[in-house]
């Protein structure tokens, strides 16, 4: 279980990119571009942050498995912008509290997962 401080810096950083993400979508729409990438890493975010922080019994099993690959696909990529920013910096700070608060709910929803095929 994390704790509590922990758990307010995941949650902040899910909103913060779920608000991110939603800025993107209106931006990629203004422009005429697809946005389908973007809206399925929103729903992976938005089911990431339920499963964790709210209720995620909306979400249907294939929606788990569907989101649980999205956020997991994101890790190596993240992962090699964080291995790029200055030590102490506040973005890798800020990138190093979204991959945690990702692995974390990566956690959750296998053993969500875990319990539906049981």
């Amino acid at each position: 279980m994390m704790l509590l401080e922990e758990q307010e810096k995941g949650r902040a950083s899910f909103l913060s990119t779920i608000g991110k993400l939603e800025k993107t979508i209106l931006t990629l729409q203004r422009k005429g571009a697809s946005t389908a990438l973007a809206e399925r890493r929103l729903h992976a975010y938005r089911l990431g942050f339920a499963v964790l922080f709210a209720d995620a019994s909306s979400y249907s099993i294939d929606e788990l498995k569907e989101g649980n690959a999205v956020l997991s696909d994101l890790i190596p990529s993240l992962e090699r912008s964080y291995a790029k920013l200055a030590q102490g910096s506040p973005q890798r700070t800020l990138l190093e509290r979204r991959i945690s608060s990702m692995r974390v709910a990566i956690r959750a929803i296998d053993e969500l997962l875990g319990e539906h095929t049981s």
